[in-house]
């Protein structure tokens, strides 16, 4: 899929974070039924967020910030209509790049049971058993650069 950019900013202080509120909201609350008051936290205010934008629309988001010394990448979300379109796959690339251009020399994430294949075409690797986060099976998935 074309005809978008990727929009990459700090903080909660950037107008585009509306946007990927906006489709965090739609995604994780709305659609998954995540409890708002899990969605929403303090991280948000420090994380990097990337946001895939067309014209004034947002398609798609995910934060990543410092955890220890791993990058750690999460709510990664597309919006019904834009998925299956490369899309999560150009956030999450953009972020890794980003990523190693920082320093990190290895990243994680807590991933949805049936979005595993994404993240190991990426090169995570799962770690660990099933675990249950805001009534959705995940896995840890690792990636070492």
């Amino acid at each position: 899929m074309s005809g978008y950019v990727i929009h990459s900013f700090q903080g909660a202080g950037d107008p585009a974070f509306a946007l990927a509120q906006a489709v965090r909201q739609a995604v994780f609350i709305e659609e998954q039924h995540c409890p708002p008051d899990e969605e929403w936290d303090d991280v948000d205010a420090t994380a990097t967020h990337l946001v895939a934008i067309r014209g004034d629309e947002a398609l798609a988001t995910l934060r990543s910030y410092d955890d220890g010394g791993w990058l750690r990448i999460g709510r990664v979300a597309v919006l019904r209509p834009h998925r299956g379109k490369g899309i999560a796959w150009a956030l999450l690339c953009r972020c890794l790049e980003d990523g190693r251009s920082a320093g990190f020399t290895r990243a994680f994430l807590n991933a949805q049971i049936d979005k595993l294949g994404l993240y190991e075409r990426a090169g995570f690797r799962a770690t660990g058993g099933e675990f249950m986060e805001v009534g959705i099976v995940h896995r840890r998935m690792e990636m070492f650069f």
